[in-house]
């Protein structure tokens, strides 16, 4: 009966375990940066927006995303209050629409990761479930960041490794 009793505690919390393991998180790192990265959980069809400021016309864009699961996320829309370089409006990109004085374009483009400059006057920021990432102030201009989803287990332990890195690299 004892061993019984404690066999079961254990299957309930590896059972547990693994769920943790299998759900997802949002990893954004940078090689400039090895020991920093911003690990948060995230659920399948979650959306998370990018904003940032156009280099030229100096207009906030903003692009959303939905996860799709591990290694996918899909862009489904980009909204711009004032046409500039680089900006998609053409029909083979989407569906061309002005709301509320907005543009928008609704498309579906799959992306395994995204990776992104950082430029203090870009101000790129990441909007999660309520929550903001100033990701420009949590990197140096010039870096180059890739966000990533992927498994919580994978996630968390990459973070603890690049942590014990740099403490390594402190002895």
């Amino acid at each position: 009966m004892y061993f019984k009793k404690y066999t079961v505690v254990f299957l309930l919390v590896l059972a547990g375990v693994l769920y943790w393991c299998n759900q997802l998180a949002v990893v954004v790192s940078s090689q400039e940066y090895a020991d920093k990265k911003i690990v948060f959980p995230v659920t399948k069809g979650a959306v998370l927006r990018f904003s940032w400021r156009h280099s030229v016309n100096k207009t906030l864009v903003e692009e959303y995303f939905h996860v799709k699961d591990e290694n996918e996320l899909e862009l489904y829309l980009v909204r711009y209050d004032s046409y500039g370089a680089g900006m998609p409006f053409l029909p083979e990109e989407g569906k061309f629409e002005q709301k509320n004085g907005m543009f928008e374009l609704a498309m579906s483009r799959k992306f395994a990761s995204i990776k992104m400059g950082i430029g203090e006057e870009a101000q790129l920021e990441l909007y999660y479930n309520g929550n903001n990432i100033s990701l420009y102030r949590a990197y140096a201009p010039g870096s180059l960041i890739q966000l990533e989803v992927k498994k919580r287990c994978q996630a968390y332990i990459q973070y603890a490794a690049a942590y014990l890195q740099k403490a390594i690299k402190q002895l």
